[in-house]
């Protein structure tokens, strides 16, 4: 419903998990991009990308497989929040966000996911 009243989507994570329980993110997640892209509606993820990024240099690869996860699922961007305003290392968590970008697009531009699933 608020889909068809907007320019764009923000999926804050953040507050969705103060509303459902967290098990149930990843699916309306899921759901709210495809929603949005059937709509033509720009939709971005925020909240948790990187967070451990605001204590270390590195990503987890939890951190990693979520962040390229919605960017397949379709996601047109993504927020950082904390990573870059209060984080120890927020050039680092941009450049991340970069190359994690990057890594997505390559493997979109190359094959689609649905050949992926359906040759396996």
């Amino acid at each position: 419903e608020i889909i068809n009243l907007t320019d764009e989507i923000l999926i804050d994570r953040g507050d969705l998990s103060r509303q459902i329980p967290i098990q149930k993110i990843p699916l309306l997640q899921r759901l709210i991009i495809d929603k949005s892209r059937s709509l033509n509606v720009p939709v971005f993820v925020a909240t948790n990308l990187l967070e451990s990024m605001v204590s270390t240099k590195d990503p987890t690869r939890a951190e990693v497989n979520d962040v390229v996860s919605s960017l397949l699922m379709g996601a047109d961007g993504l927020v950082l929040a904390a990573e870059t305003a209060i984080g120890k290392h927020p050039v680092e968590a941009v450049k991340m966000i970069k190359q994690l970008i990057r890594e997505a697009e390559s493997w979109t531009d190359q094959i689609s996911i649905h050949d992926v699933l359906k040759n396996n």
